[in-house]
């Protein structure tokens, strides 16, 4: 007689929350500069002033897009969500200096991998405002709320639940 090596797979359930995608202190997305993410013309989101300088993946799934500026990237979620994160609302003007690309597009990633690598003494020196954005822009599986929260840790303080 053969052994039964059988497993009972549980399936487990999708995260729906999204998190933080840089450390910093957690802003309400209405109170960003930018008068676009501000009216939440993409989607809902959150905004981080950053305290540190790896910026990482808020949920699992695929890596589709680093912008040509490298300072935004776009993750598709196991889920079929697209999220968008963009760094620094005064960055397009570097001309992708000040960040160094940690993966490729095409890349799986999960909550709190690296993506990219802020040079931080670079932005010191400028006047930009390196407030992060976090946006979803399509959801399949329902609306997203704002978590509450002054301080978020990269990859591991939710800042968004799905409803």
């Amino acid at each position: 007689m053969k052994p039964n090596f059988k497993r009972n797979k549980e399936r487990r359930a999708p995260d729906r929350r999204l998190y933080a995608p840089i450390s910093g202190k957690i802003l309400p997305l209405n109170s960003v500069s930018d008068p676009v993410y501000a009216a939440k013309m993409y989607g809902e989101g959150v905004a981080i002033v950053p305290n540190e300088d790896l910026v990482v993946s808020p949920a699992a799934g695929t890596l589709v897009l680093i912008s040509v500026n490298r300072n935004s990237f776009g993750i598709e979620t196991e889920s079929g969500e697209k999220v968008y994160v963009h760094v620094g609302l005064g960055a397009p003007e570097t001309r992708a200096r000040g960040f160094e690309v940690l993966l490729p597009e095409g890349s799986k990633v999960r909550p709190g991998q690296p993506i990219f690598k802020i040079d931080r003494k670079f932005f010191d020196n400028s006047a930009l405002d390196m407030t992060t954005v976090m946006i979803v822009t399509t959801s399949k599986g329902g609306e997203y709320r704002v978590l509450e929260g002054d301080m978020a840790s990269a990859g591991k303080t939710p800042v968004l639940e799905r409803k």
